[in-house]
């Protein structure tokens, strides 16, 4: 996909971010099925995903685009395959999720109220706070 970085670039970054803050959300999003991505690259993408300290992934599978390079690659993934794929990485998300949710359990943030409906609230957090 002619990206700029390699993953231990990525993981360093990630790496360093949550470390300078503490409960920070890190997501990624994530592209699954690209034509060449064999069963080898996906495996890498899930186990660097289950090493990083992310939050939350959004997960989507390649579609081709009419006049991309990508639409005419060799070795397309087949549709059934990206949607296992995709399965996968969202289940993998919602463990992810979980288990961020879980870690600010008793934790006291100041937040700004984004949105409030029957009786739910949420909000965006800029600071940790201690009470």
């Amino acid at each position: 996909m002619d990206r700029r970085y390699v993953a231990a670039r990525y993981r360093a970054l990630v790496e360093d971010l949550t470390a300078r803050v503490p409960g920070l959300a890190v997501g990624a999003d994530v592209i699954v099925g690209f034509p060449g991505e064999d069963r080898a690259d996906f495996d890498a993408t899930r186990d660097l995903i289950l090493a990083l300290p992310l939050a939350y992934l959004h997960v989507f599978s390649y579609s081709p685009r009419p006049d991309t390079p990508a639409a005419t690659m060799d070795d397309q993934v087949q549709p059934e395959e990206r949607h296992r794929r995709c399965l996968e990485l969202r289940a993998l998300s919602r463990q992810k999720r979980r288990a961020f949710l879980d870690s600010q359990v008793g934790i006291s943030l100041s937040c700004v109220v984004v949105q409030a409906a029957a009786g739910a609230r949420s909000g965006w957090s800029s600071w940790r706070t201690t009470t």
